[in-house]
């Protein structure tokens, strides 16, 4: 009888698990977002893109933020000399550097953060308004442009990614910096006046229409194309007009202390 028992209960537990086997257990997410379906809605499109502004502000080197360090390695700032500072400063810098490197890394970083909200971005079109849409997608296309306009300065000719790529397909070959170059501009161009002249409501860290604008000014400027340099500084500054100015010297306030109590001047800062 004992044996007729166990014999009648490994055949159940055989069948549960044959049954369990059969069964499709790959679920969605239930407490968060899906790496299938993001974005799947606004709110998601939202915090992708937010996720792009964090990543784009972690370059540093040392807890130094990245343009600082940039600053330091010129006659603009001054560095204590370090293991990493005396090779840019001696004009020894080489690829191991982190100097050198995570920039790279970042940027490559922020551009995908940014892909993988663009890449599905159209789906939510009829989601929400025309405006909205157009402002969420200008903003990513923002950073995206700005991650570039800084690579081809640090490093010339850089992969080209327009939307994501699996690993099968990440070996990407370098585009000339001249093409890139005028894909930020048609990247700027094309998202300018969809964005807001200006974003005071998140203390003016978002991409607005005069960032773009600044941008694009800058990107013609290094790319020697003077005209499209001047037209674009021009409308920034017709913009800019009682919305930013520049901040009157106070040798009284200082900016840069320990504290930090006095803050930013909000009037002259446009992005970042």
């Amino acid at each position: 009888m004992k044996r007729l028992n166990i014999n009648k209960v490994a055949i159940i537990a055989l069948g549960s698990i044959l049954a369990l086997s059969s069964c499709k257990i790959d679920r969605s997410s239930l407490n968060g977002p899906s790496t299938g379906s993001f974005p799947a809605n606004a709110k998601e499109a939202e915090m992708g893109l937010f996720g792009a502004y964090q990543s784009v502000s972690a370059i540093d080197a040392a807890s130094t933020p990245m343009w600082h360090v940039m600053d330091n390695v010129t006659d603009i700032g001054f560095a204590r000399p370090g293991t990493n500072y005396t090779s840019p400063i001696t004009s020894a810098i080489t690829t191991d550097n982190p100097l050198t490197n995570k920039p790279w890394q970042v940027h490559y970083r922020t551009i995908a953060r940014c892909h993988t909200v663009l890449d599905n971005l159209e789906k939510l079109k009829n989601t929400m308004t025309e405006a909205a849409y157009g402002q969420l997608d200008g903003e990513l296309r923002f950073v995206r442009a700005y991650c570039y306009s800084q690579m081809i300065e640090l490093y010339g000719d850089v992969p080209l990614l327009k939307s994501a790529v699996d690993l099968a397909n990440a070996n990407v070959a370098r585009t000339p910096k001249n093409e890139i170059g005028k894909f930020i501009l048609d990247e700027l161009t094309a998202i300018a006046e969809k964005l807001p002249v200006s974003q005071p409501q998140s203390g003016h860290v978002r991409a607005s229409r005069v960032a773009a604008y600044m941008l694009k000014a800058r990107v013609a400027l290094y790319a020697k194309q003077f005209q499209v340099a001047a037209q674009a500084a021009n409308t920034a500054l017709t913009l800019s007009n009682g919305v930013f100015d520049l901040t009157p010297f106070n040798n009284s306030v200082n900016f840069v202390g320990k504290d930090h109590t006095a803050g930013e001047p909000d009037v002259s800062n446009i992005f970042g």
